[in-house]
């Protein structure tokens, strides 16, 4: 089945090898309208394998330090800049915390470190 060019709207069979979406009735048409696609196309597709499962592959180069994809967190944790918290209690720490002696994670004191935590 024939599809349209993004172009001039001929029949096209030429596409995007990239994001396979987008559709051409020939190459100059592709290079054409690259500037305009490249805003919209992603850098990178989607495979799957039985040894990696599901990655990321790059569709063309991509300079060094750019963005390629950005997603929403799925957990939050503490603000870096702030002071440590106690994880037993909640208080607020200083310097001189007491570290758990199991993990080594922030705690004001031994009674604390005995506190059966319940995820």
């Amino acid at each position: 089945m024939s599809q349209i060019c993004a172009v001039c709207s001929a029949p096209a069979e030429k596409k995007c090898s990239a994001c396979e979406s987008v559709f051409y009735c020939n190459a100059g048409h592709q290079k054409k309208d690259w500037k305009r696609h490249k805003k919209v196309c992603p850098a990178y597709k989607v495979e799957e394998n039985d040894i990696f499962g599901r990655f990321l592959v790059a569709t063309r180069n991509i300079k060094c330090g750019s963005i390629v994809i950005t997603e929403e967190p799925i957990a939050i944790g503490p603000n870096r800049v702030s002071l440590p918290v106690c994880l037993g209690c909640h208080t607020e720490l200083d310097e001189s915390f007491h570290k758990c002696g199991e993990c080594g994670f922030p705690l004001c004191s031994q009674k604390c470190e005995k506190v059966k935590v319940i995820l």
